[in-house]
């Protein structure tokens, strides 16, 4: 039986996320190009996709959770990039609600996966309460991919052969944790 993953573009419209103003990038832009290159993966590997938005729109929080929800999604993955006020902060981190879930053992093959494929800063697996962690009826994790307020990390998010890179390393996670792999 196909697996269906739903795919979230963190961020749209006019909620773009962080903002490199040196660089002139938003984060929305990043996560919705990261996402469409993971959807292309999947669908050639015999997966079927459902993608929150698959445009530059606004789409609430609920309405995210609602897609995956209705849709009896197998997974749920949110797209990120982080940013802080230090613009020194680097890395990669992968969040998942609870220790011990289903979510878990995702965000942690994936957290994995990411660091081997970019050689980013290892910033670990975290629990937290993020609403669309919390309100998906199936294993979800919410990925920062890297800190677009360091302009360094910035241009590397903004090169599509990156983020093809980091769909190929969400995408292999993904089957291996399909698999049934843990880490």
């Amino acid at each position: 039986m196909k697996k269906l993953i739903c795919l979230d573009a963190g961020h749209g419209r006019k909620d773009g996320g962080a903002f490199n103003s040196n660089l002139k990038l938003k984060e929305s832009d990043i996560n919705l190009s990261v996402v469409l290159k993971l959807a292309d993966l999947l669908k050639q590997n015999n997966y079927d996709v459902v993608l929150t938005r698959d445009k530059d729109i606004d789409v609430a929080l609920p309405k995210r959770c609602s897609i995956a929800n209705q849709k009896k999604a197998d997974l749920f993955i949110s797209i990120h990039c982080n940013s802080a006020k230090n613009k020194k902060a680097k890395g990669t981190e992968t969040y998942c609600y609870q220790i011990g879930k289903d979510g878990f053992a995702l965000a942690k093959l994936i957290q994995n996966e990411l660091i081997n494929a970019t050689k980013f800063q290892n910033r670990g697996v975290k629990t937290a309460g993020y609403y669309v962690l919390k309100y998906t009826k199936m294993p979800a994790v919410l990925v920062e991919l890297g800190f677009i307020s360091n302009d360094e990390e910035a241009k590397i998010l903004a090169n599509q052969d990156f983020q093809h890179k980091v769909a190929q390393a969400i995408f292999e996670a993904i089957q291996k944790y399909e698999k049934g792999v843990r880490i």
